[in-house]
């Protein structure tokens, strides 16, 4: 039980940058979309920080895709791979999180 706790905190953890991530895979895409639109989507991921932990966010995430010497993708199928790997660990975190309310539900 402290192990699949543990998993599903660690998961939980990354959930705000795979989400991220998923939407926004590339410099351009990051760049490309307007300040408040990034500041809101990466706060609603994450509801628990304030809007303004989420502007931080996003200004770094601007920066970093501002120094990104890539801006243009070659592979298309880098990023493919990359949204196939993120959905199947959002969807492991889903299940890891029933499995915490059935254990939940357990101990009570």
């Amino acid at each position: 039980m402290r192990n699949l706790t543990r998993q599903h905190e660690s998961i939980t953890g990354l959930y705000v940058s795979l989400v991220t991530l998923l939407n926004y895979p590339t410099s351009k895409d990051v760049l490309e979309t307007d300040e408040d639109i990034l500041d809101r989507s990466i706060h609603e991921y994450c509801p628990r920080g304030s809007l303004e932990w989420a502007t931080s966010k996003a200004d770094k995430l601007t920066e970093a895709a501002l120094r990104d010497p890539f801006q243009e993708t070659l592979y298309q199928s880098h990023i493919l791979s990359i949204e196939m790997y993120i959905k199947m660990l959002l969807e492991y975190q889903k299940h890891l999180s029933k499995l915490e309310n059935q254990i939940d539900s357990l101990a009570q």
